[in-house]
């Protein structure tokens, strides 16, 4: 997100800032991890706002990490999967860092399971109002 947006990344509201760059030219959503601590969307219905409004925050749930590659692979696509068969956009983000949690579970590339990913929903908060800490 940095490299892209020549921006600082250290912090969420850093992170936010370079979101809001990226849908400034052209971008329809932006969805970024934030590592062990989840993940957060913004897309235009949030991008403009001058705080946290609009914007999702997931909450990862605590597991035990053997490795995280590929954890960014099943986030985004568990993302996709789940807008594109109509679920809303916090149910999307939800399913996506689980599945990128799940995908911690294993060392290396293996992608996660349905079920391993399925057996985390319930323990992803999505925050709406924006209140992780920085």
């Amino acid at each position: 997100l940095g490299e892209i947006t020549g921006l600082p990344v250290e912090r969420l509201e850093d992170c936010v800032a370079a979101a809001r760059l990226l849908l400034r030219h052209g971008a329809e959503r932006v969805l970024v991890s934030l590592d062990r601590d989840g993940a957060f969307l913004l897309d235009r219905d949030g991008a403009f706002l001058l705080d946290r409004e609009g914007l999702l925050l997931a909450r990862a749930p605590e597991v035990e990490v053997r490795s995280s590659v590929g954890a960014g692979d099943a986030m985004l696509a568990w993302f996709t999967a789940a807008l594109l068969t109509g679920l809303p956009r916090e149910e999307a983000l939800r399913r996506a860092v689980a599945a990128g949690s799940a995908a911690c579970l294993h060392y290396g590339t293996h992608a996660p399971s349905r079920e391993e990913a399925e057996a985390l929903l319930s323990r992803v908060e999505i925050d709406p109002a924006g209140n992780l800490p920085d």
